[in-house]
């Protein structure tokens, strides 16, 4: 693969291969949010999954293990500063990584 800069300089990378993994169906919601965000997962149940909250610094502001056998897992933002953050949820096999915003 070649790459051109403005100034007409270039060099040749090699190409790699990537996989995308298809986010699993959990949705966030409401988004954005003053109060609680919910976390709904379609396939399966939370139970035992990871989340993990994240500001925009990379800082975790929240971590829990859900002990709960719901399709459905509510966490509390009213705490939060106001802005954007990132959530993460580990299930087993399962992942998924998304975002929502604080009012």
């Amino acid at each position: 693969l070649r790459q051109t800069d403005f100034d007409k300089n270039y060099v040749y990378t090699d190409i790699i291969t990537i996989e995308v993994l298809k986010d699993r169906d959990l949705s966030i919601y409401p988004n954005p949010s003053t109060n609680f965000i919910t976390l709904s997962y379609a396939d399966n149940s939370l139970l035992n999954a990871v989340i993990n909250v994240y500001d925009v610094q990379g800082k975790i502001v929240f971590e829990e293990t859900v002990t709960e056998d719901n399709k459905e897992h509510k966490i509390n933002i009213g705490s939060y500063t106001n802005g954007l953050y990132f959530i993460k949820v580990n299930s087993g096999e399962d992942s998924f990584k998304g975002s929502f915003f604080k009012k």
